[in-house]
């Protein structure tokens, strides 16, 4: 019995303070109360020593007793127990009183319960024999009970307190509410039999002193014998009810239905609705009890009643003048009395029963109607609110469940109330304090209804799109219809200053911003072969017409009532309104949206806030100044579009405004002069934290952006081709064009994306490793695999501008899986793998790619860099180099000899110059360490080695001496820049530098432009090279790769530092003459450029060079050099001096060369409308000269015709390569860029300028801005002037309404311009390649030669002009396209080649390939003499034909002919030799330039 004792000696056997062991062994000796003996009486003094000293203990045995019935009384009769726990309840009530006496607490005493043991009282009231004594409950009434006691258990109440609700006294009435107010509702495990019992007392005591309380009851409840009844129960009804209403709040549901258990005889929910109809004080509780009794029972409310009777009910509390004195005579202190708010739970009970609409209209009618009566009218507003919270819980409740009947019902309900609710809303009537929390739920009621028109619009979109073929079965969806009425009277009483009602229609409308109009087209009965049935096929195309009809109704006033509010509330006003919750995430919705009253409403809200006109300018106004709800707006945009694009039939209309949207919001974000994320301050920029910091995370903000945005690029990568087919083609192929372009443009921001989740923007250069890519940036790559399996979709295409873009787009992301040493999928490996293969199959049977033989072997060239065995990503010029190293030369892949041929890494030539210090002084290029070993060029090399040992040193010291020379320059274009952003990467630092100052309008920077950065003090300098250069209306934007080894060599260009930027000069021929001499093993006539030989000329016939004469109208040498070229292969030879033709001969070798041109040449690029490569194109010769004046005077000659082997004079097509600036006024009409724009001036399109327009309309826009300003200040000045002010308001609001209009016409021109561009760009790169295609000549000058545009091509024949007066390495630029014939004209009795560098020259670096040719063999060059002769006519040629040909024996012998030929090489003549004629003076003789001339990019 000592068990369970605490420090105290209290004991404790059954609460929490006692183990399992001790709690079980206690309930199993309650046995020992039925023994009487000296051990027994020990047990039962042990047992109310701890009941007397553990209120807890005293709680846990009540439970105790109840279950101990189950499993140690189970087997004891009945009749037993209950006399058993009866005399065990006597002897605790006598226990406790026991207890009180010793404690002091006596009838006779004066003290109260406070000073008694606080387990003794609390034992007393949880025994109801203790009620039951006379002299207990004359202390409860007599004595002092405290309202709290601490150590008293709250959950479950003691069951003594039940009955004390309902004492004649009122303070014990008030203690015991008390009491049961801090209990919640218990449990039917909780209501235990002394709960039952307690219950039951009270309910017969009751019943036994007032009969009228029984009605509703049954009728056997007063009969109820074992019924104890207390004396102290009151049978004053308002006492009676006013205890009932609090038990009601705590009793189990079971307690309420007689027909359940654990009560059988007591029908509790009869009682209280029997007591409906009493009109008197109690009817409040009375109510309150139904309100508590239909909570806890639901719909079981009405088990068993007959279907009328909830009506009946609610008519029994309608007609009972009591209620109607609760809304009259009653304070009403709370904006939810619970009166009116019980009619919602009434209403929900009935949710499924048949009379639910009845009722719904008889409730809506009695608050919205009867209760509208004038003498209600100090609560009109609380009834009012009541009624429409009891309509937004049936909305959402419809909505929830889906319930189609109930919203039937609602809907009926709504459309005859819709005045009423509308007139609350936004009427100015119902403007008054007092009905703020009505309008509230009027407001909220709208948002209900309006919402779930809206999502029944989506669902419906949905639905139509799921019932169209691939489905076997298709359903047509049950459309339910949108409340028009309420929608028109909603825009037709909305206030232009309602700002509750503007974010009513934001919150509304904004959820639709995706849905555009159905196209009939995608929804026609043609496109639904599976609906058989006539009338199924009619109603499904109804159901279209309805949701467009629908869409209509919903939109209908918006942009009217945006507008108004735009224009007559003020901007302070409309930005206050735009920082409320989610109003920024609604207006960036909407600013997507394909609809222009959409988008045109939104834009008009911010730019009135920000003071900004056009789109761009909106989105970085609001991104600025609240980037986190901007971005969390963004975030759902994409979303939403990204749930609602694959599932919808055609989504084209939102896919083009996401991808015109997301285009400005990535230049706002990302522009390099103020773009947000490269601002460090900016809390974009990665380094300003949030005050609070839940709002916004960089670091899964941006990155999550960017995986949406991804995928959204994917979603319409994969979707577009079946959306194509509703629609016209220029309009697909535009929206095609622009998702490419945009998806190219995302990409080459992703290292501003990872650098500003990472918050490493403006980081200085020892701020991360540089080599090493994040974690955010890994993911961030990871997320371009969807869009690189879906891309491989589109190289099937036959648009060749399509394939172009998709390409190109392949191509940024496959650089970005390299560069970032992530594989792309094995699923598109797989298929761009099968691309390929297909590609160069033979097989009819295979599904052959539109990507032609050049972007085949590129892309092949691309994924040989992902080495599958060893998961190895390697650059391109270790794969070239690998694939060189695998075999010699003969047996190298394709791809391999493709890409070291035609695309070369050239980037050490760029480290080498970019490492030079620009300051250095001398002859010799500056260097680190060892100075460059230098060579003098032999006459032959043994191997590329040595070629490239020897040559690779002299160009970099002609390009030290380009520098130099630069140096000398006195007019210096020098302008002051800023640096917004550096990002590193590997050991190239990327700048983006901005200029505001005002620049010359033709300076320009090319990818080749060498740049010089110094700063203000002009102590340090780096060169770097131009890598982007953009004009934009806020200044020039330059982005500049500069070549840091390390620390040191930075001279300090950190984020947001000034410097000084000018030109120093062009790559562009070094890029090209060093690519050349990189590429040089995969030429065709590599071997006889590295060892030269030349064979001798071949012997002709007297004939065939006489009628070669008088075809091509030349002189014998000329004759027999233009056979000899056209038989010869590798390099042929043709000296001639000034006057002896040898541009006449060079138009003879043209016109020889189309006249017998038999196959076409092979075209590895895009072919014009088959740009699968299958169209044959005709083979072209390639003619080049090392000046511009010597090339066009080439091109000038052969455009003005050439004669073929026959004598025929024929025009071929001539095109001159180059830019327009550096050519010849006359032939400047046969550019490459004038006949592109001819083509384009001849296409009938609609692309004209709009530039103009835009410039016109902003003016119209600053003068507007300016009358707006001279009105305001009129208006201050006017204040006490009403109908002035009137008058100067409403010309404000005009000026508002036409800047509106203005910065909406000058978007639409921005978005035009935009897709003209891009259009003129397509139109540009097809008409330049039909003119390269379709052209027989292509000249240009050696540099010209190397521009990437004629990578496409593989020439059959290359001229050299003026060969003697060009470097070897610019000669060996147009031989990368692999002609199998070179031919090679100039004197080598001229001047050499300008050399700017004399070290260089002094090697030999300024020596010709021609020359070093001719020195292997002189006797095989063709010599040319001066044409003395008169040209015969026709009948001299006549008989001469006839004249037999001339005996090769009568020839000079063959020493005398190489006697002759070696005085000709050397220059020495007899006396008999003619002297070169000085040439005319209208002849144009080309002159002496330098070696890099002045050539385009």
């Amino acid at each position: 019995m000592s068990i369970g004792r605490d420090q105290d000696g209290k004991l404790h056997w059954f609460c929490e303070q006692s183990d399992v062991v001790t709690i079980e062994a206690a309930t199993f000796l309650l046995r020992l109360f039925f023994y009487c003996n000296k051990r027994a009486d020990s047990w039962k003094n042990t047992l109310a020593n701890c009941l007397l000293g553990c209120s807890a203990c005293v709680r846990s045995f009540v439970e105790v007793k109840c279950t101990s019935e189950n499993t140690y009384f189970r087997v004891f009769d009945k009749d037993i127990l209950r006399r058993f726990w009866s005399d065990f309840d006597k002897w605790l009530a006598k226990s406790a009183r026991e207890a009180l006496a010793k404690a002091g607490v006596t009838p006779r005493s004066r003290k109260t319960f406070a000073e008694a043991p606080a387990a003794v009282v609390y034992l007393m009231v949880s025994t109801l024999a203790a009620l039951e004594d006379p002299d207990v409950v004359t202390l409860i009434e007599t004595r002092y009970l405290p309202s709290r006691i601490p150590e008293w258990p709250i959950d479950p109440p003691a069951p003594g307190i039940i009955p004390l609700v309902v004492h004649d006294s009122r303070y014990v009435r008030r203690w015991a509410k008390i009491q049961l107010e801090r209990s919640k509702s218990m449990t039917k495990d909780q209501f235990s039999n002394p709960y039952k019992r307690a219950l039951d007392a009270l309910i017969g005591s009751i019943a036994r002193k007032d009969r009228s309380f029984s009605r509703g009851a049954p009728t056997y409840l007063l009969a109820w014998a074992p019924i104890q009844v207390l004396p102290f129960v009151s049978a004053d009804p308002e006492t009676v009810w006013s205890g009932m209403a609090t038990l009601f709040r705590i009793l189990p549901p079971e307690c309420f239905v007689g027909s359940s258990k654990p009560l059988k005889q007591i029908d509790l929910r009869r009682l209280a609705l029997g007591h409906l109809h009493d009109n008197a004080y109690h009817f409040a509780d009375v109510l309150l009890c139904t309100s508590f009794l239909i909570s806890k029972l639901g719909s079981s409310t009405w088990d068993g009643e007959s279907d009328d009777y909830p009506k009946m009910v609610f008519d029994a509390v309608k007609n009972n003048p009591a209620f109607s004195k609760l809304l009259t005579l009653r304070e009403i202190t709370s904006e939810r009395p619970w009166f009116l708010c019980w009619f919602a739970e009434y209403l929900l009970s009935l949710w499924e029963a048949p009379v639910f609409s009845d009722v719904l209209a008889k409730i809506t009618g009695f608050m919205l109607d009867e209760l509208q009566h004038e003498r209600f009218q100090r609560s009109r507003p609380i009834v009012t609110a009541a009624a429409f919270r009891l309509l937004s819980s049936v909305a959402r409740k419809c909505t929830t469940e889906k319930a189609s009947d109930q919203y039937a019902a609602l809907t009926l309900v709504v459309d005859v109330h819709s005045e009423f609710l509308v007139a609350v809303a936004f009427a100015r009537e119902y403007s008054d304090s007092n009905w703020d929390s009505c309008r509230e739920a009027a407001l909220d009621l709208l948002r209900q209804l309006f919402t779930t028109d809206v999502d029944n619009l989506a669902l419906t979109v949905a639905d139509l799109a799921n019932a169209l073929p691939p489905v076997a079965s298709p359903t047509t969806p049950n459309f339910q219809p949108v409340r028009v009425q309420l929608w028109k009277n909603t825009y037709l009483h909305l206030r232009a200053n309602d700002w509750q009602g503007i974010e009513l229609l934001l919150a509304v409308v904004s959820r639709t911003w995706h849905i555009d109009q159905l196209k009939k087209q995608a929804f026609t009965s043609s496109k639904l072969p599976t609906l058989t049935n006539t009338a199924t096929r009619k109603t499904f195309d109804s159901t279209v017409d309805s949701v467009n009809h629908a869409m209509n109704i919903i939109r209908s006033g918006f942009l009217y009532s945006l507008s108004n509010y735009a224009s007559y509330t003020s901007s302070t006003k409309i930005l206050a309104f735009i920082q409320r919750k989610h109003i920024v995430q609604y207006l960036m919705a909407l600013m997507f949206s394909p609809l222009e009253p959409l988008h045109v409403a939104a834009k008009g809200i911010l730019g009135r806030a920000f003071d900004v006109d056009n789109r761009v300018d909106c989105f970085h106004a609001i991104l600025d100044s609240m980037p986190d709800a901007s971005l969390q707006g963004i975030v759902e945009v994409l979303d939403s579009f990204n749930l609602f694009a694959p599932d919808i039939t055609e989504a084209c209309s939102v896919s083009k405004s996401l991808v015109r949207c997301m285009t400005d919001i990535i230049e706002v974000m990302c522009n390099r002069s103020n773009g947000l994320l490269l601002n460090p301050r900016h809390v974009l920029g990665g380094l300003v934290v949030l005050e609070d910091q839940n709002d916004l995370q960089l670091a899964t903000e941006l990155p999550k952006l960017w995986g949406l945005l991804t995928n959204a690029i994917a979603v319409i990568v994969k979707r577009t081709p079946s959306w194509a087919s509703y629609f016209d083609t220029d309009s697909m192929a535009e929206l095609m064009r622009d998702a490419l372009i945009f998806g190219r443009e995302l990409l080459a921001e992703r290292r501003c994306f990872e650098s500003a989740a990472a918050g490493t923007s403006g980081q200085s250069f020892t701020d991360k490793s540089p080599k090493r890519l994040s974690k955010i940036g890994k993911r961030m790559v990871e997320c371009l695999q969807n869009v690189l399996l879906e891309l491989t979709r589109w190289f099937r295409l036959t648009d060749g501008e399509l394939l172009h873009q998709s390409f190109t787009l392949l191509q940024s992301l496959l650089d970005c899986f390299m560069e970032s040493c992530i594989p792309p999928s094995p699923a598109a490996l797989t298929k761009l793998t099968k691309f390929i293969d297909d590609g160069r199959s033979n097989d009819a049977r295979s599904v052959h790619t539109r990507l032609d033989s050049f972007q085949l072997s590129r892309l092949e060239e691309a994924l040989g860099m992902f080495d599958d065995e060893e998961i190895e990503i390697i650059s391109r010029q270790q794969f070239a180099e690998s694939q060189m190293k695998r075999t010699d030369f003969i047996t190298q892949t394709k791809v391999a000899k493709l890409n070291l041929r035609l695309k070369p890494d050239i980037s050490q030539l760029q480290r080498t110059i970019l490492s030079w210090n620009y300051c250095h002084d001398g002859p010799d290029p500056p260097t680190d360490g060892q100075k460059p070993t230098l060579r003098r060029v032999p006459e032959r090399f043994h191997g590329y080695q040595e070629y490239r040992e020897a040559f690779e040193p002299l160009l970099l010291y002609e390009a030290w001496s380009e520098i130099v020379k630069s140096k000398e320059e006195t007019q210096i274009e020098l302008y002051s820049c800023k640096i917004v952003s550096r990002e590193l990467t590997d050991d190239w630092l990327h700048l983006d530098v901005s200029i505001d100052e005002a620049v010359k309008t033709d300076w320009y920077l090319g990818d080749t432009d060498v740049v010089l950065l110094r700063n203000d003090a002009g102590s340090k300098s780096i060169m770097g090279k131009a890598s982007g250069f953009k004009r934009t209306p806020l200044g020039i934007q330059v982005t500049i790769r500069c070549y840091v080894v390390n620390q040191s060599s930075d001279p300090g260009l950190q984020a947001n530092t000034l410097w000084r930027i000018n030109k120093v000069f062009s790559l562009t021929t070094l890029h090209r003459e060093y690519a050349a001499l990189l590429s040089l093993p995969t030429y065709n006539l590599s071997e006889q450029v590295i060892k030269p030989r030349l064979v001798n000329a071949p012997r002709f016939k007297t004939s065939d060079v006489k009628r070669a004469m008088s075809s091509y109208q030349v002189n014998e040498p000329q004759a027999k050099a233009i056979l000899a070229s056209m038989k010869t292969e590798g390099f042929s030879l043709i000296q001639g001096p000034s006057g002896t033709g040898t541009t006449l001969t060079i138009c003879g070798i043209v016109g020889a060369f189309l006249s017998c041109r038999k196959k076409a040449a092979i075209a590895i690029g895009p072919a014009g409308p088959s740009s699968d490569g299958s169209e044959k194109l005709p083979p072209k010769v390639l003619v080049c000269a090392p000046s511009n004046a010597a090339i066009d005077e080439l091109a000038k000659r052969l455009m003005e015709g050439v004669r073929d082997s026959h004598g025929v004079r024929i025009f071929p097509k001539v095109v001159r390569v180059g830019a327009d600036t550096t050519m010849n006024i006359g032939v400047r009409h046969i550019s490459l860029d004038s006949l592109v724009e001819l083509k384009l001036n001849s296409k009938e399109n609609d692309t004209k300028p709009t530039g103009t327009e835009i410039a016109v309309l902003r003016t119209e826009i600053e003068t507007v801005k300016r009358q707006k300003l001279r009105r305001q200040e009129q208006l201050a000045e006017f204040r006490d002037n009403a109908s002035t002010c009137m008058i100067l308001e409403k010309e404000i609001q005009r000026l508002n309404s036409i800047r509106m209009s203005l910065s909406n016409q000058v978007d639409q021109l921005m978005d035009k311009q935009r897709s003209d561009n891009s259009t003129l760009d397509a139109a540009r790169r097809k008409f330049r390649h039909n003119v390269l295609n379709d052209a027989d000549v292509i000249c240009g000058t050696l540099s010209d030669t190397g521009h990437e545009e004629l990578e496409q091509f593989e020439f059959e024949m290359v001229i050299i002009d003026e060969a003697d007066q060009a470097t070897e390495l610019s000669s060996l630029v147009p031989l990368k396209y692999n002609s199998r014939r070179c031919i090679l004209v100039g004197d080598p009795q001229q001047l050499s080649s300008t050399v700017l560098s004399p070290e260089a020259t002094k090697w030999g670096y300024n020596q010709s390939l021609f020359v070093r040719t001719q020195k292997h063999n002189p006797a095989a060059a063709h010599l040319l003499a001066a044409d003395l002769t008169v040209p015969e006519s026709s009948e001299v040629q006549t008989a001469k034909r006839t004249m037999p040909e001339e005996d090769e024996s009568a020839r000079p012998p063959r020493k005398v002919r190489k006697t002759q030929r070696v005085a000709a090489q050397s220059g020495k003549t007899s006396k008999k030799a003619v002297k070169r004629p000085e040439p005319p003076a209208s002849a144009s003789i080309p002159k002496r330039s330098r070696r890099k001339d002045n050539t385009s990019k």
